[in-house]
This record gives structure tokens, sequence and C-alpha cells, in this order.
């Protein structure tokens, strides 16, 4: 077939390329589960956040990302439902004003990135089919976040969340927070 046309690189090199890429799976059984668990703990311990155990929850749904066999990174959401969202113990009032709009509410939650990998990178790759899953097969119109306060811009202004609720002590992980929100109307924005 001859060389690639100039500026191409040769088909090769970007199978190569694919080999680096993140893999993400949903978690569905215990040993992903478990894995999502152990770098939860041991990110949010590095932090000084205190974590307690992780009971099962029909209404949450864990994204894992790999890379090259190797856990990089988890993020899990929360679809509302008539427990609540773990935000509630802290963020009730932000939520009920969502919630009174008739609006479907979520959360993302657990959001732990091994510390060889790159963040942004990491993030990029578990909050596309996060938001898409939240946004098309639940129908959530927002979904919110409990954020360090050092950690919030970020993500005001890399992924235009946001800010709602004031800075709080989070008495979960033992550490301020602020609750932002994202609504999924932007999300085509985000993930297309």
């Amino acid at each position: 077939r001859g060389p690639p046309p100039d500026g191409m690189e040769p088909i090769e090199h970007r199978a190569d390329a694919g080999a680096n890429a993140f893999k993400i799976r949903l978690a569905r059984n215990r040993g992903l589960s478990q894995d999502a668990r152990v770098l939860v703990e041991r990110r949010f311990a590095w932090r000084g956040y205190e974590v307690r155990g992780m009971a099962e929850d029909p209404n949450l749904r864990t994204f894992i990302a790999y890379r090259d066999g190797q856990i990089a990174g988890t993020l899990s959401v929360r679809v509302d439902s008539a427990k609540g969202l773990s935000a509630d113990k802290h963020y009730k009032l932000e939520n009920d004003k969502l919630r009174a709009t008739g609006a479907r509410l979520s959360e993302f939650t657990r959001l732990a990135i091994d510390d060889e990998a790159s963040s942004a990178k990491v993030l990029g790759t578990l909050i596309h089919p996060a938001f898409m899953y939240l946004h098309t097969v639940c129908r959530c119109q927002y979904a919110v976040f409990e954020f360090n306060p050092r950690h919030a811009l970020y993500y005001e202004r890399g992924l235009f969340f946001e800010r709602i609720g004031p800075q709080r002590m989070n008495g979960r992980v033992k550490a301020p927070a602020v609750l932002l929100c994202q609504g999924m109307s932007g999300v085509r924005t985000l993930v297309l």
C-alpha cells in the first residue's frame, strides 16, 4: 500500500499508542469494586481524610480506569432516590432547591486517582462515561459534587461546575467541602 501520506503516522505507531490508552470498566463484581475501594482508601488516607466502610448501594455505580492492566483511577456516581444523596448530609437545602424544580439529581463521589497516573488525563477519561451514563441512561438533570475548596476552582474553570453551596466541614471525611453542580444541559459541550 505504500507509505502514509505526509503528516500521518504509520498505522503500527497508532496501534501502539492505542495500547497505552485507558480502559474504562463499570464495576459489576466484587473484584473490580475491591480495586476501587483499595485505591479510594489509599488516596484518601494519604490526604488525611477518614474513610468509612463502603456499604452496598443499588443507586451507586463505580467507573474504573485501567492502563496496562493497572488501576489508574476511579469515580462513582449515585442517582437520587428515596434515600437521598450523600451530599444531603451537609447540603440538603441546596439539593432540595434543585429537586423543587422537578429535576432528577445525581452526585459524583469517591474520586481517586493513582499517584503514578496523570490526574487530568485520568479524570477526563473517567468523567466522560460518568456524565454520559447520568445524562443518557439515568436521565438526570444535575450532578452535584462535594469538593475540598482547594480543588474546587479547577472544576469550576476546567469543567464548568458552579459553586452552589458554601464551605462546610464534611463529617464523612473530616475535611472542608464546598458543593459544586453541573447541569446536564451543559454536558453535551463537555463530552461530545
